[in-house]
């Protein structure tokens, strides 16, 4: 290549480089740490393990929200876990969990959201290791049209040996988180008293 074509070929890869980053920096995101609820846990399926160790290397708040491993063929008692999030405009968001799975016999949750039904989150095949997971509806991200002001987001126990360390909700269905986050603060509503 000619001295002169460096120039233009590195403005090219600059431009294309922000061209493709420019949706994940236009998306307005909100994180919650998943062990972070709004009302008391009930410990008849959920509780809050310490984890510090995880093959990523991170783990927000070396703590997640666990359904502790039962023997073969058990399942968890109903449980939930319930985030009050505060929502800062109406309009139609997408939620990612980061999850670590023992195996393909605990590998969802249930989860519910204004307006919808109760569906099942996760049942990838990603074991041992914290990753992300979005709620799917056909093969893509499901919407969740939420209003401004309090929305409620419920986790119920589905399978044993199940983990949760961080939600992420978004306003962009292209938006891919890839690691730990830092909480948004204040997003969560605890109930009154906690």
């Amino acid at each position: 290549m000619r001295n002169g074509n460096w120039g233009t070929a590195l403005r090219v890869l600059v431009v294309v480089a922000a061209l493709s980053c420019s949706s994940a920096l236009l998306a307005k995101t909100w994180i919650w740490d998943g062990f972070n609820t709004s009302e008391k846990l009930s410990g008849k399926a959920f509780t809050t393990l310490k984890l510090t160790k995880d093959p990523t290397g991170q783990v927000a708040g070396n703590k997640v929200l666990w359904t502790p491993k039962m023997e073969k063929g058990a399942k968890p008692s109903a449980d939930s876990a319930i985030y009050n999030i505060n929502i800062p405009a109406d309009g139609d968001y997408y939620l990612w969990a980061r999850v670590r799975w023992a195996s393909g016999c605990g590998n969802t949750f249930y989860i519910t959201a204004p307006g919808t039904a109760q569906a099942i989150l996760g049942g990838d095949g990603t074991y041992d290791a914290l990753h992300w997971v979005n709620w799917i509806d056909a093969g893509k991200p499901k919407k969740l049209s939420l209003h401004k002001g309090v929305n409620t987001i419920t986790l119920g126990a589905r399978e044993s040996g199940t983990m949760v360390n961080q939600f992420l909700l978004t306003d962009d269905a292209k938006y891919r988180p890839a690691a730990a986050y830092f909480a948004t603060p204040g997003f969560v509503k605890p109930a009154s008293g906690k």
